[in-house]
């Protein structure tokens, strides 16, 4: 008979086993065993085993039993101990003594004169006694045993975020469905941190490349300006040259296809032959005049990067303040399941203990 032994979700044992007969796997509480019943397929009387596993379990619960009600009477014992240390002595002090049997005639100097030359601990019998002062806060780390008050302090992430252990729980199935919501609750804070780092980031280099995006007909006509062609034209007015005949006619092709607003003066000569020194020293001034012109013009028209960062900033700040109410409306609903579970597990623990 295969016999096997598990837990339910409150903590009970349950012992499983197999009809002789039928072969039905049935199941039954560990506080049942060595009862006769019947099986409910074939109706066979058996014994439903697990009796030493029974007697094992209720001599581990009476240890465990035994355990702890010592823990109590010795924390009751500490608590007396404390109370007597505490109390103050109900033994009158000399002073007080002397003060009744000499009554309004005590004379402070007398008294004076007279503790002068008592020793030191008669001297310390007659003062009154000290109140019992209380422990005075340390700047102790956090989680840090304080020396005055031996508890250990408890710090929030002690008691709801972090992983119980199983094995030692006394409902390990509530404690697994715990961990498994607090496992979610630290995913749930990696992906938001995550978010909160790279969607500001994304944003504003959004924000850069949009106006970077926007500004590449500006770069391309200003890069247009600059051709090689042109540069040709106004080097051989510089040196007080004529162009070639070649250069010419695709510096007006040029300017007709990419510039057709430019007023050209070589499309008014004849170009069947080279220009003169006079003719390429009229073109590069007109060009010269012509082209600062649409440079100071395309430089209005071009959009800075800080266009848009404020705008990507303000996004942000927004998305960071949506994110934090979203993080902790998440986390005090998935965080209440946990806490409620270990409240409810202590509760019942406090109430054994009673």
């Amino acid at each position: 008979m295969a016999v096997s032994f598990s837990k339910n979700l409150v903590g009970k044992t349950i012992v499983k086993f197999d009809c002789p007969k039928c072969k039905v796997r049935m199941r039954a509480p560990l506080t049942d065993a060595g009862r006769d019943d019947n099986c409910p397929e074939c109706g066979l009387l058996l014994k439903i085993p697990g009796e030493e596993q029974l007697s094992a379990e209720q001599e581990s619960q009476r240890k465990a039993e035994e355990v702890r009600k010592a823990a109590i009477a010795e924390r009751e014992l500490q608590r007396e101990r404390k109370s007597v240390e505490t109390k103050p002595d109900p033994t009158p002090p000399l002073a007080l003594i002397e003060s009744e049997r000499l009554g309004d005639s005590l004379d402070p100097t007398e008294w004076l004169e007279g503790a002068a030359n008592l020793s030191e601990e008669d001297f310390k019998e007659s003062l009154p006694p000290a109140y019992p002062q209380r422990p005075q806060p340390t700047n102790q780390p956090a989680g840090s045993i304080n020396p005055r008050n031996p508890r250990k302090s408890k710090q929030w992430w002690h008691d709801t975020i972090r992983i119980e252990p199983i094995h030692t729980a006394r409902y390990p199935a509530l404690i697994a469905y715990r961990n498994i919501l607090v496992m979610c609750w630290w995913l749930m804070s990696a992906l938001v941190f995550i978010s909160a780092v790279t969607v500001p980031i994304g944003l504003i280099y959004t924000a850069v490349q949009k106006s970077r995006f926007l500004n590449e007909p500006i770069d391309e006509q200003l890069a247009k300006l600059q051709s090689p062609i042109i540069q040709t034209a106004l080097d051989s007015a510089i040196k007080n040259q004529g162009m070639p005949l070649g250069v010419a006619r695709q510096i007006v092709l040029f300017t007709r296809l990419e510039f057709p607003e430019f007023p050209n003066p070589l499309q008014l000569i004849d170009l069947s032959e080279p220009t003169t020194p006079a003719d390429t020293s009229n073109f590069a001034s007109k060009w010269q005049e012509w082209s600062q012109t649409e440079v100071a013009e395309a430089n209005a028209r071009r959009i800075s990067s800080s266009t848009f960062v404020p705008s990507a900033s303000v996004s942000s700040l927004l998305f960071l303040l949506g994110m934090a109410f979203f993080y902790v409306f998440i986390s005090i609903m998935m965080l209440i399941g946990p806490e409620c579970i270990k409240l409810a597990i202590d509760i019942e623990q406090a109430v054994r203990e009673r």
